[in-house]
């Protein structure tokens, strides 16, 4: 894989700790392959993750989703950070639009940093939940928040599947609906 203009410039920051990764095929770009690189504090940010797409000519709008939800889980489990920024939608995905890869990457960071913890009671204080992602740029803060609302919608939905049925009583489900109203939803809650 070749370095895209922003990473290069990261990358001589780093005096070519990722050009060198690379020529010494460390990390191919396969589909899911990570790599985890440290800054060691040449750039405000502590460490770089690496993550493989697979081959340009596959590249859409899911795989990008995929990706954004598998780099979630990676620094929330294995690196354990819980604030993060992300370039993913800057890579160039054909016939997509910044925005539309913007708003497919917040769906994707949110859906992968879904966790269902209600009845979670062993070792509650070592779960690390997601807090914050960045998307790196402007002209997307209007696409990344309909990607959040789609993807915490999917997020509702996952929640009330997971709750077991003797815990989801009519009245509740009723309650679940109205409470989408702010959104602007218009509820009708029949009695029978």
């Amino acid at each position: 894989p070749e370095l895209f203009s922003r990473l290069k410039k990261v990358d001589e920051k780093l005096h070519g700790a990722l050009s060198h990764i690379l020529k010494r095929k460390e990390f191919e770009g396969e589909y899911g392959q990570n790599r985890l690189v440290s800054t060691l504090d040449k750039i405000p940010a502590k460490n770089i993750l690496l993550l493989g797409l697979g081959k340009k000519e596959d590249a859409n709008l899911e795989l990008l989703r995929k990706a954004a939800g598998l780099s979630a889980k990676i620094v929330r489990d294995f690196c354990g950070v819980v604030d993060y920024s992300t370039t993913l939608h800057e890579l160039d995905v054909p016939d997509t639009t910044r925005q539309q890869r913007a708003q497919a990457v917040a769906e994707g960071s949110v859906l992968g940093a879904y966790q269902y913890l209600k009845y979670r009671t062993v070792e509650r204080e070592k779960i690390k939940s997601i807090t914050r992602v960045t998307l790196v740029g402007d002209d997307v803060k209007e696409n990344v928040r309909k990607g959040v609302i789609i993807a915490e919608c999917a997020c509702l939905v996952r929640d009330l599947a997971n709750e077991p049925a003797s815990n989801r009583h009519p009245k509740e489900l009723a309650d679940v609906a109205k409470a989408q109203e702010k959104l602007g939803i218009k509820v009708t809650v029949h009695d029978k």
